[in-house]
C-alpha cells in the first residue's frame, strides 16, 4: 500500500479561533532563536498545522513561504507516521533570524524542534 504525503484543507488551522484555542490552551511549546513552536491536544481525526510569520519579521513573501514549505513537508511526514496517536493543532511562529538560515540548517532546525516536541508530549500523554 502506498503511503500518501498530502495536505489537505482540513490539515490546516483556518480561523482565528482554530488559533486562539492553541494560543489559549497550550499543551506543549518548544522553541530556539529562530522557530518557536506550539500544540494543543485535538478532538479532530487530524493533525492540523498553522503559520504565523509577519512581514515585520521576514520580509519577502519567497523567504516566508521557503519556511511554511519545509514545515509543510516535516508536517506531511509526520502525519503518516503518527497514525494511532493522540492528533494535536500545531502553530509554527518564525523570528526574523528565520531568514538567515539556509535550506539544510532550516531542515535541521525543523527536524530538531520535531524531536523535542514529541519528547514533550509523550512526557504529557
Amino acid at each position: 500500500m502506498k503511503k500518501r504525503y498530502e495536505y489537505a484543507r482540513t490539515s490546516r488551522l483556518l480561523t482565528p479561533g482554530d488559533f486562539r484555542s492553541v494560543f489559549d490552551q497550550v499543551d506543549a511549546k518548544i522553541s530556539c532563536s529562530e522557530i518557536t513552536l506550539l500544540a494543543k491536544k485535538s478532538e479532530l481525526e487530524t493533525n492540523r498545522i498553522g503559520f504565523i510569520i509577519a512581514k515585520k519579521q521576514i520580509k519577502t513573501a519567497v523567504a516566508r513561504n521557503r519556511v511554511k514549505r519545509h514545515f509543510r513537508e516535516y508536517f506531511r511526514k509526520f502525519n503518516v507516521h503518527a497514525q494511532n496517536e493522540q492528533k494535536f493543532d500545531f502553530v509554527v511562529l518564525a523570528r526574523k533570524s528565520c531568514q538567515d538560515l539556509d535550506n539544510p540548517k532550516l531542515d535541521e532546525t525543523i527536524q530538531s524542534l520535531l524531536k523535542r516536541l514529541k519528547k514533550r508530549i509523550d512526557k504529557t500523554v
